[in-house]
């Protein structure tokens, strides 16, 4: 009883796996580069306070050179949103972002 629920159990969340699209540790790619929701979030918000003041800083250049292409994508997106809020946040801040993308 308890074995045939298991396998239930196992294929249930296979299929929502599948079917969902979820990345976990088992279905991502080995080789995928992408950085933790907390780590873009901390790169949205320093980016939006300081702008081109913090955009060579250590601290950010290390987590930006962890971003995937796509993140850098939304990333752009997000600050391009955040653009009218921010004035730190100006047209070479995004562009400077933008030069990460397709890097090796």
């Amino acid at each position: 009883m308890i074995d045939e629920l298991e396998r239930r159990l196992g294929a249930l969340v296979e299929r929502l796996v599948r079917e969902r699209g979820i990345e976990t540790p088992l279905t991502k790619p080995r080789d995928a580069k992408r950085v933790s929701e907390s780590t873009y979030q901390a790169v949205a918000y320093v980016l939006r306070q300081h702008g081109m003041q913090r955009l060579n800083d250590p601290w950010l250049t290390v987590r930006l050179g962890e971003f995937s292409d796509a993140q850098i994508t939304e990333l752009i997106a997000a600050v391009g949103r955040m653009q009218p809020r921010y004035p730190a946040i100006t047209n070479q801040v995004i562009s400077e972002i933008g030069k990460l993308r397709g890097r090796v």
